[in-house]
């Protein structure tokens, strides 16, 4: 064989070990140093249980249930803490509320509430959201939530059947990403 063709036939090995190390490597490192550190604080929040944590589109989905007392105004705080530590930010996470479903009466409650949300976030004033709230108590029998945090939108529609959650990232933030369950 040739000099030259061995040589290229080493250059091409040494390629491929090489990327092969470094894949091994960013594929250790993320599951040591993001992955189950996240997983554990995440755990670790008090009204927070059934964590997953997975890559999609470019960044990391968590999925996670709440606890059926859970408040999401204390616990969300404690879950952005914990994201802000992850490299890139909550801006990387897409943030999925498992436990979400509610009842067919959550639902229809929370279309109803989608007018006053919508027009909230485009005109950046969130007072028609309890209003609304309120007018839904009377129509629907639920109790209703809403939480401004941070850069967030925070509502909790609850009946005797379930809970329905919902984060809304506010306009202009560069907060996780969130979608119901």
């Amino acid at each position: 064989m040739p000099k030259r063709t061995k040589q290229v036939i080493y250059g091409a090995l040494a390629f491929l070990v090489v990327g092969g190390l470094l894949f091994a490597g960013d594929h250790l490192y993320q599951t040591t140093q993001v992955t189950q550190p996240v997983l554990s604080e995440v755990s670790a929040i008090p009204g927070i249980r059934d964590v997953l944590l997975d890559k999609a589109d470019g960044g990391l989905r968590l999925k996670l249930a709440f606890e059926p007392e859970a408040n999401l105004s204390t616990t969300w705080p404690k879950l952005i803490q914990v994201l802000k530590r992850i490299p890139g930010g909550p801006g990387t996470v897409t943030v999925e509320i498992m436990n979400s479903a509610g009842s067919e009466r959550l639902t229809e409650a929370y279309s109803s509430l989608q007018f006053a949300l919508q027009e909230s976030l485009a005109t950046g004033s969130y007072t028609i959201i309890p209003e609304t709230l309120r007018q839904l108590e009377k129509d629907y029998g639920i109790d209703g939530q809403a939480y401004l945090y941070d850069n967030y939108l925070l509502i909790v529609l609850d009946d005797s059947e379930g809970e329905f959650y919902k984060v809304v990232t506010l306009p202009g933030s560069s907060g996780s990403q969130s979608n119901p369950g």
